[in-house]
């Protein structure tokens, strides 16, 4: 799993440009092409304002102690649903991979775990998996994808009592690289217009460890 804390802090920007990822590129050195194509920020000029212009979180109310936790939590049943909650519990806002219930059951059991709010994305396919966003705060369903554009999906939602930061949560195909590249490019064009408001992309990207 992967929790973040401080996600008031992260900005997204999303680049058009093309990705120029080989096919079996480790994770580093696909961070390492990413950073070398971004966008070069624009140069502070004599009137850009002060250097604190941008509002703390808590002006755009979000906590500055908020914490996003990513798991996937392998279809997990019985047992081991209570240990799991009271780790799930911790954070404000969770998303999860591999969730093996409907949307009601899932509805229930983000209750159980202390979470007012829950979306979930169903696949309905075989050896695919539900992709679920639950939330202690309001959530607001705003993007999703699957079927032929993904293996499993991606889904996003709107927190508005968190300076309407969106968080996204996805799970890239298990099989080969230059299909997980199809879906890096094809999240990049469906997340494009966030580029200008607060994203998170959360997910199990299935790629090798640097």
């Amino acid at each position: 799993f992967l929790s973040v804390r401080w996600i008031c802090f992260v900005a997204s920007a999303v680049t058009t440009q093309p990705l120029t990822v080989r096919p079996r590129s480790s994770l580093r050195d696909t961070l390492a092409i990413v950073a070398a194509e971004a966008p070069t920020p624009p140069e502070d000029g004599p009137d850009d304002g002060p250097e604190d212009a941008n509002p703390p979180p808590d002006a755009i109310g979000c906590p500055a102690s908020t914490s996003i936790l990513v798991w996937n939590i392998n279809m997990a049943i019985g047992a081991t649903l209570e240990p799991l909650g009271v780790e799930l519990s911790k954070h404000q806002v969770v998303g999860l991979v591999e969730v093996p219930w409907k949307p009601a059951a899932f509805v229930q059991q983000a209750k159980a775990w202390g979470f007012d709010y829950a979306l979930l994305l169903r696949t309905d396919r075989a050896h695919r998996f539900n992709i679920g966003l639950l939330s202690k705060t309001p959530l607001r369903r705003t993007t999703e994808a699957h079927g032929t554009t993904f293996f499993h999906g991606l889904l996003c939602g709107a927190l508005p009592l968190m300076g309407d930061l969106t968080v996204c949560v996805t799970h890239l195909t298990p099989h080969a690289p230059s299909a997980r590249l199809q879906e890096a490019q094809a999240l990049r064009r469906l997340l494009s217009g966030h580029a200008q408001r607060p994203l998170l992309l959360l997910g199990d990207l299935n790629t090798l460890s640097p």
